[in-house]
C-alpha cells in the first residue's frame, strides 16, 4: 500500500509548528485513575484516555513546556447511578452532566458557595466534599476601584449584547468628549442617551418586567448626579438591580459610581428598613 507523501509532510509540519522555539524539559508523571496517560514524542506530549464505562472530563492532550504540563490531568467519570444518592438542600442548584456522573453546584441568588463547586463519580463514591450555600453580608459601599466590583454581578438572565464593565472614559474608544473632568469614571453626556433604572426584587423573583423604583433618562450633561431611594421594609432577602438602556447613538454613555446602602435600621425579627443612596 502506498502512503501519500503529502500526508507525511503535513504531519511533520504540524509537529514542527507545535514545538518550534520551545525548550522542553522533563515534566512530572501524570496518573489518570480509571484510565491511562500515555507519553508521546519522547515525553513532550501526554494523551489521556479513560477505560470503558468512564467518560473523560478535562483536557485530552497536554504538552510539556518548561517542566510544566499545559493542562492538569483530567478525571474519568462513571455514571452517576454507580455512586450513592446525595442529599439535596433547598438553597442549592445542581447541574448534572456525563450521565449524571458530574455534578456542578451553584447557589440561589443572595447566597455564596463555599467548598468544591464540582463533584464526580469515580465508579463507587463521589469525589469531593458537598459544598454549602451561606449568606455573606453584602458590602454597603462600593466605589468600583477594585476589579471584583464589590460583588455586584451581571444579571444572569440578561441576554442583551451589552454588559456593565469597569472602566474610565479615557479607556473607551470612540468616546471622545464624554465624562466629567474629575473622579473615577464617567456619567452620561452624549446627545442621545437612554435611561438608568433601579429596581428591587426578592432573590427568587424574576428580573424580567421589573418595574423601576427610580429612573433617569436623557442627556444629563457632563457632571455627576446624586440620586436616592427608599427600599422600605423587607421581610426576605432581596436584590437591587441597576439597568442601563442605550439610546440610538452608540456614543451615549451611562455610568454609576459610589453606590451605597445607608441608614439601615432594624425592625422586628427578620425585618429591616433601608434607605439606599446612589451617587
Amino acid at each position: 500500500m502506498k502512503i501519500p507523501y503529502i500526508g507525511i509532510i503535513q504531519t511533520l509540519y504540524l509537529v514542527t509548528e507545535i514545538f518550534e522555539g520551545a525548550e522542553f524539559h522533563n515534566c512530572k508523571t501524570l496518573v489518570l485513575e480509571n484510565g491511562s496517560a500515555r507519553l508521546r514524542i519522547k515525553g513532550r506530549i501526554v494523551r489521556f484516555r479513560c477505560k470503558r464505562g468512564f467518560q473523560l472530563y478535562g483536557a485530552k492532550v497536554a504538552v510539556c513546556r518548561n517542566e510544566e504540563w499545559s493542562f492538569p490531568a483530567p478525571v474519568c467519570v462513571a455514571e452517576g447511578e454507580k455512586c450513592p444518592n446525595l442529599k439535596k438542600t433547598k438553597d442549592m442548584m445542581i447541574t448534572s452532566k456525563l450521565k449524571n456522573g458530574l455534578l456542578m453546584y451553584s447557589c440561589k441568588p443572595g447566597l455564596t458557595l463555599t467548598g468544591n463547586s464540582t463533584l464526580y463519580c469515580d465508579g463507587s463514591k463521589w469525589r469531593g466534599e458537598i459544598p454549602q450555600c451561606i449568606y455573606v453580608e453584602p458590602r454597603k459601599f462600593c466605589d468600583f476601584e477594585t476589579a471584583d466590583l464589590c460583588d455586584w454581578k451581571q444579571d444572569g438572565s440578561d441576554t442583551s449584547y451589552y454588559d456593565w464593565s469597569r472602566t474610565t472614559a479615557a479607556q473607551i474608544k470612540n468616546s471622545t468628549g464624554t465624562g466629567p473632568s474629575s473622579d473615577h469614571t464617567y456619567p452620561d453626556k452624549d446627545t442621545d442617551v437612554g435611561s438608568l433604572k433601579v429596581g428591587i426584587k426578592d432573590v427568587n423573583a424574576s428580573s424580567s418586567n421589573l418595574d423601576p423604583v427610580w429612573i433617569m433618562s436623557g442627556n444629563q450633561g457632563d457632571t455627576w448626579h446624586k440620586g436616592s431611594l427608599e427600599i422600605g421594609t423587607r421581610t426576605s432577602r432581596f436584590q437591587i438591580l441597576i439597568t442601563g438602556t442605550r439610546g440610538d447613538d452608540r456614543r451615549g454613555d451611562i455610568a454609576i459610581d459610589d453606590v451605597s446602602i445607608t441608614n439601615c435600621t432594624s425592625g422586628k425579627q427578620n425585618t429591616y428598613s433601608f434607605v439606599c443612596t446612589f451617587a
